[in-house]
């Protein structure tokens, strides 16, 4: 009887936490559908939104055009991509010795936008004075940046 009730519960152990995550919503939908009423609100159709720790970024591939809202600027704004010259994720490293070997440590991510008339937005991404962990921001826009670039090349 005692080894039927130690199967059942390991059973449990294991099927409650996979019925959990594969019937639960990711916790971002709700804050992905404000986002995309912000854009649809401006114009803009996301193909791609990116939400990111300081600021969201939205990308309309039929207008050609981004949607951008900063936390830290308190602003919406969109952009034509005939503006835009280029993109990029500017990254600052500081490097420190520990146990005679150098390391190169990430202190301040920055995404760029360099527009036509030599005017930069610069979004913040990551301070390691302000966060203690990065996330996948970087790696989220990155990807951002490259579909960017790579719709002002054609």
């Amino acid at each position: 009887m005692s080894s039927l009730i130690l199967n059942i519960v390991l059973v449990l152990l294991i099927f409650v936490p996979m019925a959990y995550f594969m019937f639960s919503k990711p916790k971002n939908s709700e804050a992905l559908k404000k986002i995309n009423d912000l854009a649809t609100q401006s114009g803009i159709k996301a193909d791609k939104i990116t939400k990111l720790t300081n600021a969201v970024l939205a990308l309309d591939k039929s207008k050609m055009a981004i949607f951008y809202q900063s936390d830290l600027f308190n602003k919406m704004e969109v952009i034509s991509l005939d503006n835009i010259k280029s993109t990029e994720l500017s990254k600052n490293y500081m490097t420190e010795t520990v146990h005679n070997k150098e390391i190169s440590i990430l202190q301040k991510a920055d995404f760029r936008l360099k527009k036509n008339d030599n005017q930069d937005i610069i979004l913040p991404i990551y301070d390691s004075s302000k966060q203690d962990q990065i996330g996948s921001d970087l790696l989220d826009t990155e990807d951002f940046s490259r579909q960017i670039n790579a719709l002002l090349k054609k």
